[in-house]
C-alpha cells in the first residue's frame, strides 16, 4: 500500500480549521496519527470544503484503520457522500458504485448488532445503488436492491424502495 502523506497545509488545516465549535488542537498529532474516527470527522469538513483530493487520502486512512464493521460502515458512508455527487465522471462512477455495494453487503452483516436493533436507520447506500443501477439501466439490480430493502423493517428507505418496485417491474415487462 502506498504511504498517504498530507502536505502541511493540509496538517495546518486539520489543526486549526477543521474543528467545529472546539479549539484548534494544539495536541501536536499529525493526521496520519488520528484515530479512524477522528478521520473521519476530519473527513466531513474537508467534503464540506470541496477539497477532494485531501478528503480521499483522510478517507483511505480512516478506512485502513477501521477495525470494527460499524466504523467500516460510516466510512463507507463518509465515501459515498464524497463521490456520490461527481457520479456522472466516468473515473469516479464504479467507484461509488463499489462503496455503495460493500455498504449494502456489510449493513447485511451488521444490521443485527445491539446498536442498530434499536433505531429505525438511514442507509442511503440502498437508494443511491438503486439510483445507479436505474441509470445504467440495469433494472434487474435495481429491483433486487429494492426487494432487499422491503424485507428489512431497520431500513429507513424500506418504504420508498419498497414504492419503486411496481414499476421496476413494470419496466422488466
Amino acid at each position: 500500500m502506498k504511504e498517504i502523506t498530507f502536505t502541511p497545509e493540509e496538517e495546518r488545516y486539520a489543526r486549526e480549521e477543521a474543528t467545529g465549535s472546539f479549539p484548534p488542537r494544539k495536541d501536536g498529532k499529525k493526521i496520519a496519527d488520528l484515530s479512524e474516527k477522528a478521520l473521519q470527522g476530519l473527513a466531513s469538513y474537508t467534503i464540506a470544503a470541496k477539497k477532494y483530493d485531501f478528503s480521499e487520502r483522510v478517507l483511505t486512512l480512516a478506512e485502513e484503520k477501521c477495525s470494527d464493521p460499524i466504523d467500516l460502515h460510516y466510512c463507507y458512508l463518509w465515501w459515498i457522500k464524497l463521490l456520490y455527487p461527481r457520479r456522472d465522471d466516468p473515473e469516479i462512477r464504479p467507484r461509488v458504485r463499489d462503496y455503495c455495494e460493500k455498504d449494502v453487503c456489510l449493513w447485511q452483516t451488521i444490521r443485527n448488532d445491539q446498536f442498530f436493533r434499536r433505531y429505525v436507520i438511514s442507509v442511503p447506500s440502498f437508494t443511491k445503488l438503486v439510483q445507479l443501477n436505474i441509470k445504467d439501466g440495469n433494472i434487474p439490480e435495481a429491483l433486487r436492491i429494492c426487494r432487499l430493502a422491503a424485507n428489512d423493517e431497520l431500513l429507513k428507505e424500506r418504504e420508498t424502495l419498497m414504492g419503486k418496485i411496481p414499476s421496476l417491474e413494470k419496466k422488466l415487462k
